[in-house]
């Protein structure tokens, strides 16, 4: 199909795929700035406050981890429109939730869906795509993640502002995603299944046990969940998950952090756009390695601001840090991660093995969403970021030395 398919459709049916890297980033985001009035909605404490924005990831972790298996024996096609269908359901569960414990069902629900998500999207790009083509393509996942993440800081600028006496506005940030849900699951009517999911219908079912038993294929994943930690250590989601409350941290009203908060997606989005051009055009690892060297930077630099500037300076150096480390980390960090972890494997395991790496990956995710409150709370805002800068001087080193080149490689 990638060799003979008018490339018109296909750019259609990538971008259709992409929205279900629309709703990982709109789902993930949106905690952003709801989180705010959740706190007063159901007064919680910073171990609840991690509770609450971690659920998700802990979802996501097992949905990667299921969806890794059923794209191989189900298709990457029908596993997309359940998805579609569980975004929307988890998102009205959120919205009418009474208090945290069902929050925190329907956000486990919500993660095990963009978890799904996140390993399904790559590899269906992935396959969908021409080879001159495909560092591009699978990086338009990550341009909609991104996307979605401003979309959300969006609506909680808004809405957080214009409703700020209402402490119930959050549960329309959370409803708001049903749209692009829908979009997603009528789009998919549209898409033909992938050419890579008919390669591998004979798939065995015991394709877990041979990624681990056969040394090459263990190899293959041991580095392929190496590479999905690596762009979580970077402290990412310390700042897409909890943004509002590091630029309140850092000197800003609360109804200014929202609204400042909407620059860290837009540079986002920006840096995304450019990865587009540049995980194309450049080898992978120079690629990554080039990122993390920005975002360890930038943690430096976040690091001593918090220590250092006074009062008036701290919140607009804060900011601009924060976009800076934001534009490494979508710009080149991320996207060239999800490209990595899809071009590894070979296709007999692909699903599984995906969805191993994105479950552990996940799974790193979450260690961070938890516990960054309390690192705050623990050591203050710049000895947190400090810690996350030299893990990025690790992880510098392990790219360099383990990730391998996968620019130009034909998946089979």
């Amino acid at each position: 199909m990638t060799q003979t398919a008018d490339p018109r459709r296909v750019t259609l049916y990538t971008w259709i795929i992409s929205v279900g890297g629309f709703l990982f980033g709109y789902d993930t985001g949106i905690i952003n700035g709801a989180l705010p009035f959740l706190q007063q909605d159901f007064t919680l404490s910073p171990a609840a406050e991690g509770l609450a924005t971690s659920a998700l990831t802990l979802g996501a972790a097992f949905g990667a981890l299921t969806a890794g298996q059923l794209i191989d024996r189900f298709g990457r096609r029908r596993i997309l429109l359940v998805l579609a269908v569980v975004f929307a359901a988890g998102s009205l569960g959120l919205t009418s939730a009474p208090n945290l414990a069902v929050f925190i069902a329907f956000r486990v629900l919500v993660g095990l869906a963009v978890g799904a998500a996140s390993a399904v999207v790559p590899i269906y790009l992935a396959e969908i795509s021409p080879v001159n083509r495909r560092g591009a393509i699978v990086t338009r996942n990550q341009f909609m993640i991104v996307f979605g993440q401003l979309a959300a800081y969006v609506m909680n600028a808004v809405l957080g502002n214009l409703f700020a006496q209402n402490v119930m506005i959050w549960r329309v940030m959370f409803a708001i995603s049903v749209v692009p849900a829908l979009v997603l699951f009528l789009g998919m009517l549209l898409v033909p299944e992938s050419p890579g999911y008919r390669k591998s219908t004979a798939t065995a079912r015991g394709v877990l046990g041979q990624l681990w038993q056969e040394p090459a294929l263990r190899t293959t994943l041991l580095l392929a969940c190496a590479i999905g930690i690596v762009q979580q250590a970077t402290g990412v989601n310390a700042l897409m998950y909890y943004g509002t409350q590091v630029l309140r941290e850092a000197g800003f009203s609360t109804d200014a952090a929202l609204t400042a908060n909407i620059s860290n997606g837009v540079l986002s989005v920006i840096g995304a756009a450019v990865g587009l051009w540049f995980v194309g055009r450049f080898p992978r690892r120079l690629v990554l390695t080039l990122g993390l060297a920005g975002t360890t930077v930038s943690l430096m630099l976040l690091a001593l601001t918090s220590q250092f500037l006074d009062a008036s300076a701290r919140p607009w150096a804060t900011l601009l840090i924060s976009i800076i480390f934001l534009v490494f980390q979508q710009g080149a960090v991320s996207p060239v991660t999800w490209v990595l972890m899809s071009e590894l494997f070979p296709g007999r395991v692909r699903g599984a093995g995906m969805g191993v790496a994105t479950f552990v990956s996940w799974m790193a995710n979450f260690c961070v969403s938890l516990f960054f409150p309390q690192m705050v709370a623990a050591l203050g805002l710049g000895a947190t970021f400090a810690v996350f800068a030299v893990i990025g001087v690790g992880l510098i080193a392990f790219t360099r030395r383990a990730v391998p080149e996968t620019a130009g490689r034909t998946m089979d």
